[in-house]
């Protein structure tokens, strides 16, 4: 299904499955999806501004070089998501699975993953600039550092 340059505003999402839609270069604003399946869904070059994920099943979304203001996803499955070139105004990810998420060229300064799973994330291979700013575990920064070459010995 495609909906590619389209305008949401002011929607409730509930229980829809949206899996593999093409979302692409599209609007939205004020909308909620809770409880959605959106796997595989492709929202890239989107805006999205006050946007509310909560408990979605989105493997495989797509996010690149969206612009993404106001948005909370909480407690969703965004294993192996693609994240890449996207820009971050007050983003929250609370509770989320960013299993293998891909964050290549996009900044998480300021952003708290301290709660989420980010195991396997991929950031760009050579300066991990994305990094910078960002709040995580201890043990989070152990899984981290061999993404900076960095090894550590107990």
């Amino acid at each position: 299904m495609q909906h590619k340059k389209s305008q949401f505003s002011d929607i409730i999402f509930r229980n829809c499955d949206l899996s593999n839609v093409n979302f692409s270069e599209s609007g939205f604003h004020r909308v909620e999806f809770i409880e959605c399946k959106l796997t595989g869904t492709n929202f890239s070059e989107s805006a999205l501004n006050h946007i509310s994920f909560n408990n979605c099943k989105a493997e495989y979304i797509n996010l690149s070089m969206s612009k993404l203001k106001y948005v909370g996803f909480t407690q969703c499955d965004l294993r192996s998501s693609s994240l890449e070139s996207c820009q971050f105004a007050n983003t929250v990810f609370d509770a989320c699975n960013l299993k293998e998420a891909e964050f290549y060229r996009t900044s998480l300064r300021g952003t708290d993953l301290s709660n989420c799973d980010i195991s396997g994330i991929r950031i760009s291979p050579i300066t991990g600039c994305e990094l910078r700013g960002v709040t995580v575990t201890s043990l989070q920064a152990l899984e981290l550092s061999h993404l900076l070459g960095v090894t550590i010995i107990g």
